[in-house]
């Protein structure tokens, strides 16, 4: 029995390994996902897109997400942070010396590696395609992307009740939008945060010179939840398209 034992312990195969689990090395691919390094941080930020932090961060996580947000590239740090941009910002550059100061476990899968304090873990998808807001959608036409204070709406409806028509689905697509809005008699329809979609008759003047003010950071750069083709507006953006007159 103790020779079974021994021989068992001699000849027992290592526990296996899911994606990026383990000392991956730049170039390492799984899962349309590929690790390219370890990036040093900077004060300004070495991704400065999207990002959000999570107690169960993983690499497929984080990636998923910066998709989400329209960005090929992914960044973790500290175990459960993410971060997305469309590359390592000036002054950030994978280290030549390997994964040595990425070290940290990630939250949500303790044998992948999250950075660490001062370094990201950078990863990029390989299949990535960059969302667009389409000139024309079943005859509706693209006007621009709006910012939309917390205090007020965008979207004026003028009928008497002075309602908006709202609703928000999980396979949202600018098509069903703009069909959806033309069937209730609406000229104006605004996407917002890949889901939502809002119907309005005009578009309060107010807006007009804040659309694209370059300083702003609501920009539109969600992805539609039913077409990651499209953009879909922003967490506080409205992808506008008008019913020609």
């Amino acid at each position: 029995m103790l020779l079974r034992i021994l021989v068992l312990g001699i000849f027992a195969l290592p526990p296996t390994l899911a994606a990026f689990e383990g000392d991956i090395m730049p170039g390492y691919t799984a899962n349309n996902i590929r690790y390219l390094g370890c990036a040093n941080e900077l004060p300004s930020r070495a991704l400065p897109g999207d990002s959000y932090v999570n107690a169960a961060m993983t690499v497929e996580a984080c990636q998923n997400y910066c998709n989400t947000a329209n960005y090929p590239i992914s960044g973790l740090m500290a175990g459960q942070r993410c971060y997305c941009g469309q590359g390592l910002s000036l002054g950030s550059d994978i280290a030549p010396d390997g994964n040595i100061k990425c070290t940290t476990p990630c939250g949500g899968n303790s044998r992948q590696r999250c950075g660490s304090q001062t370094h990201l873990s950078v990863f990029n998808s390989t299949n990535f395609v960059y969302a667009t807001s389409p000139s024309r959608v079943n005859g509706w036409n693209y006007h621009t992307c709006f910012m939309e204070p917390s205090w007020d709406v965008v979207l004026e409806n003028l009928v008497a009740t002075n309602q908006l028509v709202f609703f928000e689905r999980n396979d949202m697509r600018i098509g069903l939008c703009v069909d959806e809005c033309n069937k209730r008699g609406y000229s104006v329809a605004g996407l917002q945060a890949g889901r939502e979609c809002w119907c309005g008759r005009t578009i309060d003047d107010r807006y007009w010179s804040d659309a694209n003010d370059p300083s702003c950071r609501m920009t539109c750069g969600t992805v539609c939840a039913g077409n990651k083709a499209q953009i879909c507006g922003g967490k506080e953006a409205l992808a506008v398209y008008l019913k020609p007159e």
